[in-house]
C-alpha cells in the first residue's frame, strides 16, 4: 500500500490498523479485567507480579522496547510545534514581509545551502532539548499514575474543547472580534477546568 499509495489503498491501511489495534486493547482490558477482578493493583499493573516470573519479564523487555522505539516518533512531532512557534513568534510585520516579496525571488544557492544547514541544526538542537527535559521531567515523577491523572483531566479537556473551539474563533471572526471572543473563551473555560478539578476533589 506504501510503495504505490492511493486514497483507498491509505484509508483500508489505517483502518485495518486501528482495528487491529483497538481489538487487541479490548482483549486485553478483558483478560485483565477478568484475571484481577478483585486483586489490588498498583499503578504499573507490571510491578504487581513477582520479579521472578519470567512472563512478566519478557513484558517488562517488551515495554522498554516499545517505549525507547516509539519515543523518537513523539519527538519530531514536538520539535515540529517548537520550531513553527519559534518562526512565528519571530516574524517580521506584514510590511517588512511585503518589502522582502519585492526583493530577489530566486535566492542564491550559497543562501539556500547557508539556511538548510541552519534549519538543521535547529532541527538537532530542539530534538535534543526536548529529550532532555521529558527525561529530566521522567526522573522528577514518582510514579506513573500522575501521568495519567494529568492526562486524563487537564489535557484530555484542553485537546478536546478548548483548543478545537479557540482556534476556530480564532480563524472565524475578524481580529478585533476574535481577541475579545478568545478572551472571554479562555477565561470561560478556565473556570470550566477549575470547576472540573473542584468536582474530582470534594
Amino acid at each position: 500500500e506504501l510503495r504505490n499509495p492511493t486514497p483507498a489503498r491509505v484509508n483500508n491501511l489505517i483502518r485495518s490498523t486501528y482495528a487491529s489495534s483497538v481489538l487487541f486493547y479490548i482483549a486485553l482490558g478483558i483478560l485483565g479485567s477478568l484475571y484481577a477482578s478483585c486483586t489490588p493493583l498498583q499503578s504499573n499493573v507490571l510491578k504487581s507480579f513477582s520479579d521472578d516470573d519470567s512472563i512478566i519479564l519478557v513484558g517488562r523487555i517488551c515495554l522498554t522496547f516499545t517505549i525507547a522505539l516509539a519515543y523518537p516518533m513523539l519527538v519530531v512531532p514536538a520539535r515540529n510545534v517548537l520550531l513553527s512557534t519559534s518562526t512565528l513568534s519571530s516574524s517580521k510585520s506584514y510590511s517588512q514581509e511585503k518589502d522582502e516579496l519585492e526583493e530577489e525571488l530566486l535566492p542564491s544557492l550559497e543562501e539556500e545551502e547557508s539556511n538548510t544547514s541552519d534549519g538543521k541544526w535547529k532541527r538537532i538542537l530542539a530534538a535534543v532539548f526536548i529529550t532532555w527535559l521529558a527525561t529530566a521531567m521522567a526522573c522528577c515523577v514518582s510514579s506513573i499514575a500522575v501521568v495519567w491523572d494529568f492526562l486524563g483531566s487537564s489535557l484530555s479537556i484542553l485537546l478536546a474543547f478548548v483548543l478545537p473551539c479557540g482556534s476556530y474563533l480564532k480563524l472565524s471572526s475578524p481580529k478585533e472580534e476574535s481577541q475579545k471572543k478568545f478572551t472571554h473563551f479562555g477565561m470561560d473555560h478556565c473556570l470550566l477546568i477549575r470547576s472540573h478539578h473542584g468536582h474530582w476533589y470534594f
